[in-house]
């Protein structure tokens, strides 16, 4: 057990500061919202392209972790969505960033950090899987699906376009792409350049984890605790479970061929809290009360159920 208090201690401890400094004013809530920026525009892609482009295509992308990930957690956003607008009568937005905050999971400020220490060995592999997959296919469906929502007897098809072309503009997406072109062609960048981008790189989990407790600090929770309460279980639970599931199945049949601990890393990558935006995104539409409660919740929630797992897993 001292293990697992030796993983996850230093994250919580480390997003505890960030809350501090944030209650304290330290760091105020534009500080933090500037802070969020640079892991986002600068310190997580320089660590998504080197993760890519240091190692073969073929370790980078691994399609047995891509597909189990992508496939699945596609499977329940259909569920989820459908549960969230028939059972819960909820209307389509609600539904949508409830679905997104059920199943997209903040593997950029979170998830690598823990994986880092947990799993040093396959850290960076696993998390050019998880950011290939949530932001060319999760994030640009859930973009889409909320953009529908407020448009107004427009040309669907334009409005995807529209939303996939600000994705593709973004420099996560952009680190992915150049990632996998360096990769497939075996290029090396000058060194003048591969040093300050591995410089950046080593930034960004600890200041990603301080924002995560900054912006916790700031936000006011409240709204539908009942629905932050579903979504709280459906990302910690329900969609760990789900993949774990997947993941015997496929092994069961000779499908999935991924190491244990690519196989762990997966399911604790399904385990972290929402997306580090979450609560952003969803005030953008006007539904920040039960988002910033979902992520208040499933922040403190995470402490117990990746202690869990981690247990179990390593």
């Amino acid at each position: 057990m001292l293990t697992v208090l030796d993983i996850i201690l230093p994250i919580f401890v480390l997003i505890g500061a960030g809350f501090v400094l944030g209650r304290q004013g330290v760091f105020s809530a534009n500080d933090i919202r500037v802070l969020g920026r640079f892991v986002i525009k600068l310190a997580l892609p320089a660590l998504m392209f080197n993760a890519i482009a240091s190692q073969p295509i073929g370790a980078a992308i691994q399609l047995p972790y891509v597909l189990i990930y992508g496939l699945g957690t596609v499977a329940l956003m259909v569920a989820l969505y459908t549960a969230f607008r028939r059972a819960g009568r909820y209307d389509h937005i609600t539904a949508t960033l409830a679905t997104m905050g059920s199943t997209v999971s903040n593997n950029g400020y979170v998830g690598y950090p823990i994986l880092l220490l947990a799993m040093p060995g396959i850290a960076n592999q696993a998390f050019a899987q998880n950011l290939l997959v949530e932001n060319i296919i999760f994030l640009p469906i859930l973009f889409t699906m909320l953009e529908l929502g407020h448009e107004d007897g427009g040309n669907r098809a334009q409005i995807a376009l529209r939303t996939l072309r600000r994705l593709g503009s973004e420099p996560l997406i952009l680190s992915i792409v150049f990632g996998c072109v360096f990769s497939l062609l075996a290029l090396e960048l000058p060194s003048a350049i591969d040093r300050p981008l591995h410089m950046l790189a080593a930034g960004a989990s600890a200041t990603a984890l301080m924002v995560i407790g900054g912006t916790l600090a700031h936000l006011k929770p409240k709204g539908t605790r009942a629905l932050a309460g579903y979504i709280v279980a459906c990302k910690l639970i329900l969609h760990p479970l789900v993949i774990t599931s997947l993941i015997a199945l496929s092994t069961a049949f000779g499908l999935a061929e991924m190491t244990p601990e690519m196989r762990a890393a997966l399911i604790l990558s399904c385990a972290m809290p929402p997306l580090g935006v979450f609560s952003v995104i969803a005030q953008v539409h006007g539904k920040q009360g039960f988002a910033s409660a979902t992520q208040l919740g499933a922040t403190i929630g995470a402490l117990f159920t990746l202690s869990a797992l981690l247990y179990v897993l390593t």
